[in-house]
């Protein structure tokens, strides 16, 4: 009789205090810690490889509080053992050591050892683990944790093994991409995919065939690939329209567990002359070498504990970067999922004192997938930032490259914003590391060194730990096809560097534009027949690397691009006369006499009639507006100010007193008014989306209660491509999308003062408003040679932000904390190009 039969198929033979195992198991990972260096462990806390205490020479050190974590793919095998020691020196009441093992991608922990005051004796103890979830498992985790609480306390892990026995059977893995991005209609773009058998016996194939008139494939896989080789796939995309294409080839095998797998296909075209955003080589693989000469965030800097600020080409892509040999798929967790104190300095504001928590690093814990050397977040726009006062984040497409100096990690910087909550001011930063497949990564370098915010103004850096938890992301081909054909949308750009080039004879002088903004500038530029001409991104510590995605806060250009916006939408679509609706049908609030005769036009011409001082923005720069509108950020707050603050002193459409608030009871009224649809997401999918403005326009700031109103008068969030987008809209599209009018073609005529109404004088006759853009009369000056009458209308947002739509069929653009609007200087010298004048 068997008395074993019960027993794993592997039996361990324990002879005093090594386990023996029998033959022909392979060692899927083995680590001593005699190389002196913890590579492959994600490390937080104080972790140090050290001689003191070790069954050889040297173990892996854990000092207070710390862990060490370890990812290992056992997918291929079967019988798993797992072999973990664990020692421990200078314990008290309630320290412990843990070795542990995680069969669920680090859900829940078993423990294999523990050690606790009184067996703190500095002798290694061995756990070992053979259970089946330790088989057939991509991400078995193993870990070393210490809970100590003075100096003290240390924990001590050594010789760590697992091995196991190759499962027999064919096992199939296919690697490369189908996602092709953007691609010139009629051209052709071919990638090859690779199906490999990583198994001990013959994978029968069976792939379906190509029948697509865009996506093409051939092969000359056979129909049974012997063990340990491989065969490709060339896949081919010509796209025959302006449009995004998807498709997947089904690859059927033997494979006991992954018998039926698709490869997802993606792309999209693009028309010459349309114009491709995406730089040159932009999608293409890194070619240099990787020798950079690094002096500053080096592989020492980032495995240390300190960092000063530096100029942002540290965290730069550098010329001679290599295409990187490590892909990032997963989450990112900072500081173990905690907020971060970090260094922090006011520079030249005086209001630190009015935060809660403003040198704290919010929560950080996302997904990134990555494509060649490019690192798209999962979640993109607006994040409400977990547990944090004052911040939410904002994260950005970044790049992820190599360079010698690394030691075979992979180097990522990632764009980031921390933006105020429930206001605008956006404050940007990069956060730097480096990491390898396996999970193991460096601490994060995190550097907030500029910001458009006229207010608060401030630096915060500091090193924080970093986790590297990696794990499938399901929708990942389609997240990176999607910022693909985001940069392909983009309109052509040039520096504006190249204007004086492009347009030599003219004597243009790119020098002076913003000139007006002076230091304050963050960044500008200017639109001319379909090119984007554009300076850098400005901040305390050099150009910003991640210009194209830098983060810039609307403030009242809000007004435009989403309050007429919606207007002009809902006016086109339900005729022109809702525009002479009553708000008080629609804004139950607003049931006061004062509010009876007002229409959604009186609200976005700010004409209500309804003010307590008759200077224009007199009210706006009041203690009540401040106190009781813009610092409050519920929806009863907000609307009992705006329904209830001001009384009735002219006629409705008679007199223009600027308030944020009107602003805010036309969105509301906007909103009643389409029903169950949020006002805002309807904006988004009916113009954002289709113009091709970016992800970070989809989401807005909001009200913290759960009626979650957007702000309607502030709170969105731009790149600098969509400034141009939302201008050109106006003046090259006047309204239309793809040759269909969107926004009612009447409110454009009066934005851009082609129609019989001039709007409202605001504080003279040559400065006007009307449907919530400003105009000028460039013919009241003598710059201009221009005859009065000659209008340019431009929406503002607070600070010194400008976008200008001159009447030269050009479009100018600035973003600073100046507090100054103007922008005579750029005008003067474009008009060099083409005159203003009719």
């Amino acid at each position: 009789m068997n008395n074993n039969k019960n027993l794993p198929v592997l039996i361990l033979f324990l002879v005093g205090s090594c386990l023996y195992f029998p033959l022909n198991a392979e060692t899927i990972l083995s680590d001593n810690f005699e190389d002196q260096n913890y590579n492959g462990w994600e490390v937080n806390g104080n972790v140090a490889t050290s001689g003191t205490v070790a069954i050889d020479s040297y173990a892996l050190r854990l000092k207070r509080t710390a862990t060490a974590t370890t990812h290992i793919d056992t997918s291929t095998y079967q019988n798993v053992t797992v072999i973990m020691n664990l020692a421990a020196s200078g314990l008290e009441s309630g320290d412990e050591c843990y070795a542990e093992i995680s069969v669920d991608s680090g859900s829940s922990w078993q423990t294999l050892v523990k050690k606790i005051d009184g067996q703190d004796n500095k002798q290694f103890t061995q756990g070992a683990y053979n259970e089946a979830g330790a088989s057939g498992n991509k991400d078995l985790q193993l870990r070393f944790r210490s809970t100590g609480n003075l100096l003290g306390d240390y924990c001590w892990g050594d010789n760590v093994t697992v091995t196991g026995n190759r499962a027999s059977g064919p096992e199939i893995e296919i690697s490369g991409s189908g996602v092709f991005g953007s691609v010139l209609l009629g051209q052709t773009s071919v990638h090859t995919v690779e199906i490999n058998n990583l198994g001990n016996e013959p994978l029968s194939l069976q792939i379906s065939n190509s029948n697509d008139s865009v996506f093409s494939w051939t092969h000359a896989c056979p129909l049974s690939l012997i063990a340990g080789t491989s065969c490709q796939i060339d896949v081919s995309f010509t796209p025959s329209a302006v449009e995004s294409y998807t498709a997947a080839i089904t690859v059927n095998s033997n494979d006991s567990d992954e018998s039926s797998l698709d490869i997802d296909l993606s792309g999209s075209g693009y028309e010459t002359g349309g114009g491709s955003g995406t730089p040159d080589g932009f999608f293409e693989p890194l070619t240099g070498n990787g020798v950079t000469n690094r002096v500053e965030l080096t592989a020492a800097t980032l495995n240390g504990s300190s960092l000063d600020r530096l100029d942002y080409s540290a965290y730069a892509l550098p010329e001679n970067a290599a295409e990187p040999a490590n892909r990032f798929e997963g989450r990112l967790v900072l500081n173990n999922g905690q907020k971060k104190v970090l260094n922090f300095e006011e520079q030249g504001t005086r209001l630190a004192r009015s935060y809660v928590d403003e040198e704290e690093l919010p929560i950080f814990d996302f997904e990134f997938i990555q494509s060649g050397s490019h690192i798209v977040p999962v979640n993109r726009g607006l994040i409400v930032a977990s547990e944090s006062v004052s911040w939410e984040w904002i994260i950005e497409p970044g790049r992820v490259w190599d360079e010698v100096g690394d030691n075979g990690y992979s180097r990522a910087a990632i764009p980031f914003a921390l933006q105020e909550s429930g206001a605008n001011c956006t404050h940007n930063g990069v956060i730097s590391f480096l990491f390898k497949d396996d999970g193991s990564i460096t601490n994060a370098a995190v550097q907030v060194g500029g910001e458009t915010c006229y207010y608060f103004k401030y630096d915060l850096w500091g090193m924080v730990d970093a986790t590297y938890i990696p794990s499938s992301i399901t929708s990942g081909t389609a997240i990176f096809a999607k910022y693909e054909n985001e940069v392909a949308r983009r309109m052509p750009i040039k520096s504006i560097e190249q204007l004086d080039i492009d347009f030599a004879q003219y004597d243009i002088d790119h020098s002076q534009f913003a000139s007006e903004q002076g230091d304050d500038i963050v960044t500008f530029g200017v639109a001319i027949d379909g090119v984007h001409y554009t300076a850098n991104c400005k901040t305390r510590y050099g150009n910003y690397p991640f210009c194209d995605v830098m983060d810039l806060p609307s403030y009242s250009t809000a007004k435009t691009v989403f309050a007429s916006f919606a207007l002009g939408l809902l006016s086109e679509q339900y005729g022109s006369n809702m525009r002479n609706s009553i708000v008080s049908e629609y804004v139950p609030e607003c049931s006061g006499g004062q509010w009876t005769d007002v229409t959604f036009e009186n609200l976005i011409d700010m004409a209500t009639g309804n003010y307590n001082l008759s200077g224009y923005e007199s009210d706006e720069g009041g203690t009540a507006a401040k106190n009781d509108f813009f610092l409050v950020y519920t929806h009863d707050e907000k609307i009992n100010h705006s329904c209830n603050e001001y009384s009735r002193k002219a006629v409705p459409g008679s007199k223009m007193v600027y308030h944020s608030s009107d602003s805010y009871i036309l969105g509301n009224a906007l909103d009643a008014f389409v029903g169950e649809q949020d006002i805002y997401d309807k904006v988004v999918d009916e113009i954002y989306k289709p113009l091709g403005l970016s992800p970070v326009t989809y989401k807005a700031v909001r009200t913290s209660d759960s009626q979650a109103d957007m702000y309607y008068s502030h709170g969105m969030t731009f790149h600098k491509d969509d400034l141009v987008k939302v201008a050109e809209f106006l003046t090259k599209s006047h309204g239309q999308i793809n040759g269909q009018q969107v926004i009612d073609s009447e409110i454009v005529d009066d934005m851009l003062l082609q129609g019989d109404d001039l709007g409202l004088a605001t504080f003279n006759d040559e400065n006007r408003y009307l449907n919530g853009v400003w105009t000028w009369d460039m013919g009241s000056s003598s710059l201009y040679s221009c005859p009065s009458g000659t209008w340019v209308s431009y929406m503002s947002g607070y600070g010194g932000i400008g976008i200008v739509m001159l009447p030269n069929d050009m479009v100018y653009y600035f973003v600073s904390d100046s507090g100054t609007y103007t922008f005579n200087a750029a005008a003067v010298e474009l008009q060099k190009i083409r005159s203003f004048c009719p």
